[in-house]
Parts: C-alpha cells; sequence; structure tokens
C-alpha cells in the first residue's frame, strides 16, 4: 500500500473516533513524558482478526491508556487470501502480522479526547521495535494532519512533532491515530509504550549544571574555611 494510501485512511477514519481518552502530563521540569498507551490491555477479541474489510474494537475503561479507553482497527486489505491480525498482549506488547498472500493490510490504534491534549512544547512521539519484517510505514495523524515515516530497523522509533505543519496548535490535540502498512507478509512488534516526550532544550541543562557548579564550589569553600577554623 502506498503512503498516500495510508494517510488517506489516517486521516478519513482508519479507526472510527469512538474511543474518548483524556490525556495529561505525567511530570515537569528537566524530561516530561506522557504515556499514551502502554500497552498492557489485551486486545478484545484477542487477537483482532480482518479476513476482509476494516474490523474495529472499541475497548473503554483501560488502566494502561490516558483516558481509559482505545480503538484498534486491522482491515486486511484485497488480494490476499489469508488474514491479518493484530494482537496486543497482557505482558505488554503489541504485534502485526500478515500472511504473504495478504497484500496491502493495515493496522489502526485511535485516540480522541473532547477537552483536548496539551503537548505544547513536546519534541517526539516515540515507540520500541521489537521486531520488524521487512520495512514498515508507520503513519501518525494529530488532528488531520499525517506524518508517514519508514521503520527500517528494530529499536526506538520516533516522530518529530516540530514537523507538523500544524504543530503550533498543539495546545489541543484531540485525535491521535497510529497507523502502519507495509508489503505482503510484513510482522511488526512494538514493546513498551506510545508516549510523548519533551526533551529539555541544551541551554536549560547547561543552566542546570552551572548551578550545579556553583552548589559544589560555594560547598568546598565553606568546608576549607571550617577546616582553617
Amino acid at each position: 500500500m502506498k503512503k498516500s494510501t495510508l494517510s488517506t485512511l489516517l486521516v478519513s477514519g482508519l479507526i472510527a473516533p469512538t474511543a474518548m481518552i483524556g490525556l495529561t502530563a505525567t511530570g515537569a521540569g528537566a524530561a516530561a513524558l506522557i504515556t499514551i498507551d502502554n500497552f498492557t490491555n489485551p486486545t478484545a477479541p484477542s487477537p483482532l482478526t480482518s479476513n476482509g474489510s476494516l474490523v474495529t474494537s472499541p475497548q473503554t475503561g483501560l488502566s494502561g491508556v490516558f483516558g481509559g479507553d482505545r480503538t484498534s482497527g486491522v482491515d486486511k486489505g484485497t488480494g490476499g487470501l489469508a488474514d491479518a491480525t493484530l494482537q496486543i498482549f497482557s505482558g505488554g506488547g503489541l504485534a502485526f502480522t500478515q500472511s504473504p498472500t495478504t497484500a496491502g493490510s493495515v493496522f489502526g490504534l485511535n485516540y480522541t479526547n473532547t477537552t483536548g491534549l496539551n503537548l505544547d512544547g513536546f519534541d517526539s512521539v516515540e515507540f520500541n521495535i521489537t521486531d520488524l519484517t521487512p520495512n514498515v510505514d508507520f503513519g501518525l495523524n494529530i488532528n488531520g494532519v499525517t506524518q508517514t515515516q519508514t521503520a527500517t530497523a528494530t529499536g526506538l522509533f520516533s516522530f518529530d512533532l516540530t514537523s507538523f505543519s500544524n504543530y503550533s496548535s498543539f495546545s489541543n490535540i484531540t485525535q491521535l491515530v497510529l497507523g502502519a502498512t507495509g508489503s505482503p507478509g510484513f510482522r511488526v512488534e512494538i514493546t513498551g509504550a506510545l508516549a510523548a516526550v519533551d526533551v529539555p532544550e541544551p541551554s536549560a541543562l547547561g543552566g542546570l549544571l552551572v548551578f550545579g557548579l556553583l552548589g559544589f564550589a560555594t560547598a568546598k569553600k565553606r568546608s576549607n574555611k571550617s577546616e582553617e577554623n
């Protein structure tokens, strides 16, 4: 499936926006982190399987998801003979698998929030890929604007939030959708969490270092005076 098709599906509602989710920052200061989904609540049914058109599964009251709700979806696509399967495991992970005979499969996760999420100043949305066969195109849609990036290796995968054309309006995010597609037979596993990250500016870190050094120097000076007395 082409990247433009993935973007269209994300924008037009690959996953029906039925899950309501409220996101709030959990930290402040040096490095803020918002866990959007820690993937510890399994898909229902588990696994979620599509043998034809789009299948979605809204879930509410999930402890590992901000706001408690998540809608998962999987679309087998066309031209294939086998199922496409999305599974979120209770141990904390996500896996999507399609048969080599299944062309154009897509999976998606939808999170919406009627009151709006404030990601003003946040730098990225990240997750950890532990299995990837072969390359996978990931799409992240925030308030109707989609960025698509290709994952070519396992490890930390990150979307740069500042590259979104609507980044200036990220103080009020009402919908966030993560989707993925790949060539026939692709498989992807994600562990850890889907999270927004705010990394402090180097100048701020430098200031903290200077204050720390000044504090150390002051303490050392006081210590020397005490020894002299």
